[in-house]
């Protein structure tokens, strides 16, 4: 990776505009299109990880031209990103907070209007996988020039389009905006894992009917799947998702009586593996004629995330009807009962209105497998298994478990933990429930290791002893955020559940708790336990640099100054100081260029009649302050010189 430092002395820290020369972008709006699609679905915005490091891709300032640099997470919009698909594996990246695209403006990453341009877009190719065969870094290369990939540079804190030679800070990972727990980028005892992506990298296809989302859910390709209006599936059985999709729909809009499932039914046929990275968010989920259906049917699964829905339930709330929200588990026999589930997460869920709603394990005995997260759900009027857990690992925190009590011994039993079973529980908040023991938390009485901390029940707290009490600590698995499971500020577990749980029919309406506007509801925070911190610096240098003319000839003058980069009294002799002048003698400050290379131009002065003296570092010296001059061209790293386009009409020397 190259580095290069700003060229001080006669302009220190400054930049320089061309007379004889203006590259100025062409401008338009922010993409229409995307803004007007956005308007109608929750589109899937994501963060740009930058390599092993605690930070990610985002902009200098919002106006066009502004630089990529990188932060860590702020919660702002900056830092946020879409894709515009192109073509297969071909994007625009598209900017949330101010809709404009990732460029390469002369070998700076910058963000600037959609004019199509080819330098607009980019190949975002899978280069590293971890042990699960997912990808875990992408190269993000130029769709223009094919060599060349974004590039981060630590000691400038900016991003550029340079060769790509694998470098850690060439690589980067999609991790997905709000997700947290298992489905995101993890680290678990076989090692670092990669965060669900859903249909990210896929066409966006609009389905208006049950025919054409059968046909989407069933495509062997990765997609985003739009339902544009209520569909009812209430004459289907079970039907099959297969892997690398999202599902999501229209503000406002149900899917009745689905029954999703990730698995072949047959379950007969080793070569059709079960589908892995999916996501399903901002959808109403409606139980309304299909008596004990299971709306989702996760069987052997792995890296899924259930986020920002709204399962609700009108059929009758009783035990008979032995229907459930989801299901993670696996089949009870066949070529897939040896494929534990795993990695799951669920967020931001409203389930309303059930007997049995969210129960997962394994049929298999594997009590390794079967990691899911559950958190900021709120669970209104349900009866049992608010999730029940077995042969699996459970963590559940800051949820809010408005309880149906019906007054029997098999009343209201909301997390359960069943043989097999670890949970840790934190920050929960639960009412209109009797009692703590069996029906806010049951444990089951084996050796099934539990701990809870920070719950209420009600206004106090809950203080539950099981018979083992779980030594894991998520927090070496991933970073969370827990919100107080009860304060008198109106900033605890139930008011963030209840306010931004379930599915919304508006962009501002959905939030995270890793949102900035949401710190408020942040009573502690566990940092992300594998990234690295690192120093980073704060001005863009690096580049492939901008093209120039050589049969032009040019005077360059300092913005900050007025004034223009001469050979002092245009002396034509070797050592000649160069500095800033106001041009009393003409040639001394006109130049010409010739291409050295890799971006690079020796610049030589029209004081020198013979045309052989060029712009020069003495002993190619890298330290601030250093003054320029002229010299023969011996052609070394001292006489080349590249131009930076700022994208104001000004460059930067380097």
């Amino acid at each position: 990776m190259k580095l290069f430092r700003r060229v001080t002395g006669f302009l220190t820290a400054a930049a320089l505009s061309f007379t004889a020369l203006s590259v100025i972008p062409s401008e338009k709006s922010p993409s229409l299109e995307a803004e007007a699609a956005s308007e109608k679905y929750a589109v899937q915005e994501f963060r740009l990880g930058i390599g092993d490091t605690n930070r990610s891709v985002s902009i200098s300032g919002s106006d066009s031209g502004s630089y990529l640099n990188s932060q860590k997470e702020q919660g702002t919009r900056d830092e946020k990103w879409s894709l515009n698909y192109v073509n297969s594996g071909t994007y625009e990246i598209v900017n949330s907070a101010t809709g404009y695209i990732v460029t390469n403006e002369g070998g700076l990453a910058t963000i600037s209007p959609d004019i199509d341009g080819a330098n607009q877009r980019w190949n975002i190719v899978g280069v590293d996988k971890d042990f699960e065969g997912q990808y875990l870094y992408y190269k993000i290369v130029s769709n223009a020039d094919n060599s060349v990939a974004l590039t981060f540079n630590a000691n400038s804190n900016s991003l550029s389009a340079e060769t790509y030679t694998g470098d850690t800070y060439q690589k980067f990972k999609l991790n997905l905006d709000g997700l947290e727990g298992f489905a995101a980028n993890a680290k678990v005892s076989q090692g670092e894992k990669a965060g669900t992506i859903g249909g990210l990298l896929g066409e966006t296809v609009f389905v208006s009917n049950d025919t054409e989302l059968i046909s989407a859910l069933g495509s062997t390709d990765p997609k985003t799947i739009v339902l544009t209006q209520t569909i009812d599936m209430h004459s289907y059985g079970q039907i099959r998702v297969r892997d690398n999709k999202t599902i999501t729909g229209y503000y406002g809009v149900t899917l009745k009586d689905c029954q999703l499932r990730t698995n072949n039914q047959a379950d007969n046929d080793s070569s059709d593996k079960p589908s892995d990275n999916l996501v399903i968010r901002n959808l109403t989920l409606l139980a309304k004629d299909s008596l004990n259906c299971i709306l989702v049917n996760v069987y052997s699964s792995r890296n899924v995330w259930i986020d920002h829905c709204t399962f609700n339930s009108e059929l009758n709330r009783n035990r008979d009807e032995v229907g459930k929200f989801v299901w993670v588990n696996t089949p009870y026999d066949g070529v897939d009962l040896q494929r534990s589930p795993d990695y799951i997460t669920v967020s931001y869920n409203i389930f309303s209105n059930r007997y049995w709603t969210f129960a997962y394990g394994t049929q298999n005995g594997e009590t390794t497998r079967c990691r899911t997260t559950l958190m900021y759900n709120d669970w209104e009027n349900c009866v049992r298994r608010c999730p029940q857990i077995g042969n699996g690992t459970g963590h559940i925190y800051s949820s809010y478990f408005n309880g149906y009590n019906t007054g029997s011994e098999s009343g209201t039993a909301q997390i359960i933990g069943g043989e097999g079973s670890e949970i840790v529980s934190e920050n929960c908040r639960f009412e209109n429930i009797s009692q703590v023991d069996t029906r806010c938390i049951s444990a089951g009485g084996g050796p099934e290791p539990y701990r809870d901390s920070g719950s209420y029940l009600n206004y106090s707290p809950i203080t539950f002893k099981p018979k083992v009490t779980s030594t894991w600590q998520p927090s070496a698995n991933y970073g969370y955020t827990l919100i107080a499971g009860y304060d008198n500020s109106y900033t605890d577990t139930r008011t963030f559940c209840t306010t931004y749980a379930g599915a919304f029919k508006s962009y501002a309406g959905i939030k995270y708790i890793t949102d900035s506007d949401m710190s408020k509801f942040v009573a502690k925070k566990y940092p992300c336990p594998f990234t690295k911190d690192i120093e980073v610096g704060n001005a863009p240098v690096s580049g492939s640099g901008a093209v120039l003319d050589e049969n032009a000839v040019y005077s360059f003058r300092n913005v900050n100054s007025g004034l223009y980069l001469e050979v002092e009294n245009g002396t034509a002799a070797s050592g000649t100081n160069v500095m800033q002048g106001k041009s009393y003698n003409r040639n001394a400050d006109l130049w010409t260029v010739k291409d050295a290379g890799d971006g690079y131009y020796y610049l030589y002065t029209k004081a020198d009649s013979n045309g052989t003296l060029c712009l020069d570092l003495p002993y190619g010296s890298a330290d601030n302050g250093t003054s320029l001059g002229i010299w023969t061209n011996d052609e070394s790293d001292a006489r080349k010189f590249k131009f930076i386009d700022n994208s104001d009409g000004s460059y930067t020397i380097v």
